[in-house]
């Protein structure tokens, strides 16, 4: 049961003050996770305003930060064509400029036009993790014959409920588990301790960080990604008890 830290997303300092942005702030949140139980590390590059990017030299100096401060660990980058302003030409030129790869980046099921998406990662040998929203989008995944080409499987439910989202994520997980990649399970807001401790129960890859909440299971405010992910890791150590 691996933990996959995702360290910021699309939030702002904001809603968080500890968020990390800066290359050297990504690196020291990433060593703190790491130290706390996580084994993969996600995030979004910033430019100088903050703003997130495919940037070929801002994705490069956030990347080798992070590795110099954790060395080994896989690193995952968002490729969202959100990132590239919702223009795929342009997403895919900014990814085809990167001169210092990640080990996986995500790209989102929901997406238009996400298989070409996947397909393209695929042949600039870069696995992508496919985040799988629904259960429909989980069936487009199966029938594509890409799943012994994936990185990961990100299961991703969104229903605020959260048995709801326990439900989504188990129906969707039964679709997808015979495509030979890793699956990992995370939620979002109010329902992602519920989608978490599913998934641990059932021995699965789980994620947490500020991208998915802000809170800790008891709802108080959490100091740091690595208090969230050490309470990832502690909730994994009962499991396996």
């Amino acid at each position: 049961m691996l933990i996959q830290a995702a360290l910021n997303g699309g939030r702002s300092r904001a809603e968080h003050p500890a968020l990390p942005q800066t290359p050297e702030e990504l690196a020291a949140d990433a060593r703190a996770c790491v130290d706390a139980g996580a084994e993969l590390l996600h995030f979004h590059p910033r430019d100088e305003r903050g703003g997130e990017t495919l940037d070929a030299g801002c994705c490069a100096n956030a990347i080798m930060a992070v590795r110099d401060a954790c060395p080994g660990v896989p690193v995952v980058l968002s490729g969202g064509v959100w990132i590239a302003r919702g223009d795929r030409k342009r997403q895919f030129e900014m990814i085809d400029a990167w001169i210092v790869k990640p080990d996986f980046v995500a790209c989102v099921m929901a997406e238009p036009g996400a298989i070409d998406a996947l397909e393209f990662l695929i042949d600039r040998g870069i696995p992508p993790e496919a985040g799988v929203v629904t259960v429909e989008q989980a069936e487009t995944l199966a029938a594509s014959g890409l799943g012994d080409e994936l990185g990961r499987i990100l299961i991703e439910p969104v229903e605020p409920d959260p048995a709801d989202a326990v439900a989504t994520a188990r129906a969707i997980d039964d679709v997808v588990a015979t495509l030979g990649a890793p699956r990992l399970h995370h939620g979002y807001l109010g329902q992602t301790w519920a989608v978490i401790d599913a998934a641990l129960a059932r021995g699965l890859d789980v994620r947490v960080g500020f991208e998915d909440t802000l809170e800790l299971p008891d709802g108080t405010r959490a100091s740091s990604n690595a208090e969230l992910v050490g309470e990832v890791a502690r909730r994994r150590d009962e499991h396996r008890a």
